[in-house]
């Protein structure tokens, strides 16, 4: 029949980026993963110089100046570890775990303005120099920004003197939660990271993947709140060519080394035609 497929590979379906160090590349696994997201886009583009001559002109001759590849993804999950990627700080090494205890008593200061003491059942986490957040529990817009001043003692939290400590939080019921602050602004270079993007085939229920060995992170955060529908973040990643120092001897990237000369950015992988 005329123009009947020739295989399945038709496109269609959900998709998994996994993003970690570069150490990890092609070792990445779902706990890598940046979460649900709407789509993926993979663009791998070539842009070329033609040479033209004689009369009336004619391209005899043309060459590839320029490889760009681009993963875009529509992501979902507002997670801490996705905030610093859009902004660009890159991966870390050791993310912080949540941290959060109920408040069982307040010490309250002299004056509100001069901070205060709360006990908690497990003080352990809470170091000096911590940001805090301070609320009543199902009434967030009554928070409390603050920071731990020096190390707790018998379960006792000491809070800063430059914050206030609101009436709120003199009531029972109330929750103290690190608050694992993002900088908003102050990237000084770029940070590098592996990726991988998967899918499954819907006709085989084999597995799909493109691995990048380089890739950094381009574009920034968009956070649209609305009261109609969940938001979701375009998070652009650009391909990188990695240099002789990260494949060379010590490099982050040495156990690919062998890759890298026959495949540049990375490669995509899915068995043969079927």
């Amino acid at each position: 029949m005329l123009g009947s497929p020739q295989t399945e590979k038709f496109e269609i379906g959900t998709a998994e980026v996994r993003v970690g160090p570069l150490t990890a590349a092609m070792k990445l696994t779902q706990a890598h993963s940046i979460g649900l997201l709407d789509k993926v886009m993979v663009e791998a583009t070539v842009e070329t110089a033609q040479l033209e001559g004689m009369f009336p002109r004619r391209r005899v001759a043309e060459a590839v100046i320029r490889e760009n590849l681009t993963v875009t993804a529509t992501a979902r999950e507002y997670s801490r570890r996705n905030l610093r990627l859009a902004l660009g700080f890159g991966v870390e090494a050791a993310p912080p775990t949540d941290l959060v205890q109920a408040i069982t008593a307040v010490t309250a200061p002299v004056a509100l303005t001069d901070g205060g003491k709360v006990t908690v059942a497990a003080s352990a986490g809470f170091v000096d120099g911590l940001v805090v957040a301070l609320f009543p529990n199902n009434a967030p817009e009554k928070v409390v920004l603050s920071k731990v001043q020096g190390a707790p003692a018998l379960n006792v939290i000491t809070l800063d003197v430059d914050f206030p400590i609101t009436a709120d939080i003199l009531a029972t019921g109330c929750t103290i939660m690190a608050a694992r602050e993002v900088a908003l602004g102050g990237v000084h270079g770029i940070s590098y990271f592996t990726l991988q993007v998967l899918q499954q085939e819907f006709s085989t229920g084999r597995p799909k993947v493109f691995v990048v060995w380089k890739a950094s992170m381009s574009g920034g955060l968009k956070w649209d709140n609305n009261a109609t529908d969940f938001a979701a973040t375009d998070l652009t990643f650009s391909a990188i060519v990695p240099a002789e120092s990260d494949i060379g001897a010590g490099g982050d990237l040495e156990h690919i080394a062998g890759f890298v000369n026959d495949y540049p950015y990375g490669m995509f992988l899915q068995g043969g035609d079927s």
